[in-house]
């Protein structure tokens, strides 16, 4: 987005959406396999590792729905400044990542807290 001209920041944009949506529909596909694999396994839902998931997980779904749409937003109006528009995609892109490297770790070492 940096280096494209502004006629093409709208495709730019509507690919990023485009991205959003599908980021949304792969977390449903995660919450049922997530459900499915609890059911099947010997864990509990009380387990300190499995909660932490979920409550990271819910966290991350609300940062989703408002990190980006009110930036989203912003283009083509009177508020929208290039510049600052690309630093919050960026910086929002980065944090939902470190979210989502939270879960994974999470799911993957299994850390009992308690």
């Amino acid at each position: 987005m940096e280096k494209a001209r502004e006629s093409e920041m709208s495709g730019f944009v509507q690919s990023f959406q485009s991205a959003i949506t599908v980021v949304k529909h792969a977390g449903h596909v995660l919450v049922i396999s997530g459900v499915m694999l609890i059911v099947i396994s010997g864990w509990t839902w009380t387990t300190s590792w499995v909660l932490l998931t979920n409550i990271v997980m819910v966290g991350s779904i609300v940062f989703l729905a408002r990190a980006f749409k009110p930036t989203i937003q912003t283009f083509g109006t009177a508020q929208y400044n290039r510049h600052e528009f690309i630093l919050k995609l960026r910086r929002k892109t980065w944090q939902y990542i470190g979210l989502l490297l939270i879960m994974l770790w999470l799911m993957v070492v299994k850390p009992s807290f308690w």
